[in-house]
């Protein structure tokens, strides 16, 4: 048996998150506000077959489950009704001016597509230094996004908490994580 040694990286903060469109000119929002991302991988269990005889067990045939995905749970920390209509659809309406007037969600009984699009989150890794090493572009492929919520509450700003479901391609890891040097630039195209 030999030894193994382990890569230790210490992850911290949510530095960046982006959402690619799966459009044709790749649209990309991008910010930098988002405070809380979770991802469960959704499982689904496969069924086991067992031979029992007269109480004992004899035989078994192990299940193997199927991993299918990942829903995401992001919490960003201000209202941006890009992100939000990006993410359920609805209609966003702007002055001649691109000042925000209103948004509207879908509407209710009503069949709407949504745009898929990659999700990708960057973390930093630290040093004992404090210094930033690198960042880690975690991604998740094929993506869609459910119905937001709204909760407000006095004396507290309003963070909207998206739900996001990466159905990866058959073939496709159900995310990957990337070393990178840099974050990429937040700049916008006009």
């Amino acid at each position: 048996m030999a030894n193994k040694k382990t890569t230790k990286m210490a992850l911290i903060d949510i530095e960046c998150v982006e959402i690619v469109a799966h459009n044709l000119e790749q649209d990309t929002y991008r910010w930098k506000t988002a405070s809380n991302m979770n991802a469960e991988l959704n499982i689904t269990a496969g069924e086991g077959v067992e031979l029992i005889c007269n109480g004992s067990l004899i035989a078994q045939k192990r299940a193997k489950d199927v991993i299918t995905g990942s829903t995401l749970t992001v919490t960003d920390n201000v209202f941006s009704p890009e992100v939000v209509k990006f993410i359920q659809g609805g209609e966003f309406i702007v002055d001649e001016s691109g000042n925000f007037l209103s948004y509207n969600a879908p509407i209710t009984g009503e069949d709407y597509v949504l745009e898929k699009f990659d999700f990708n989150i960057y973390t930093a890794q630290r040093d004992v230094a404090g210094d930033i090493v690198s960042y880690m572009k975690v991604s998740f492929p094929n993506c869609s996004g459910k119905p937001v919520n709204i909760k407000l509450e006095n004396g507290t700003f309003f963070a909207p908490e998206y739900t996001i479901i990466s159905s990866p391609s058959n073939g496709d890891a159900p995310y990957s994580i990337v070393a990178v040097k840099e974050l990429p630039s937040l700049d916008v195209e006009i």
